[in-house]
């Protein structure tokens, strides 16, 4: 699926990322879902800040399935601090909704997470 083509973005959802491999492949579809509901032109940017896991190759396999997803990749982290400016510089939509990883230890302490 993709983006229609001759329609800006309304929504950019920049997602930061730290060896969460485990968890795109669940938590992509869902974002997916949700924001289709609103509309057809989003664009999922994931900022995988330096993992050690395959995060960046799941990345690139969703965008092969959906060119909605984005991913830009840093070689190394910047410990707590989420880098959203190459986000911000890179995004289409019009509303910037800044968002976090479902990751495995909120899973296990809020199964509706």
């Amino acid at each position: 699926t993709a983006a229609p083509e001759n329609n800006a973005m309304e929504i950019s959802a920049v997602i930061p990322l730290y060896n969460e491999a485990q968890s795109l492949d669940e938590l992509c579809p869902r974002l997916i879902q949700t924001l289709a509901t609103l509309t057809e032109r989003f664009e999922l940017i994931f900022v995988d800040d330096g993992s050690t896991d395959d995060s960046f190759a799941v990345l690139q396999n969703l965008h092969r399935r959906d060119s909605r997803v984005k991913a830009i990749r840093f070689r190394k982290t910047s410990a707590s601090r989420p880098r959203f400016p190459p986000a911000l510089r890179r995004r289409g939509g019009e509303l910037l909704s800044p968002l976090m990883p479902i990751s495995r230890t909120c899973r296990r302490k809020f199964p509706r997470c």
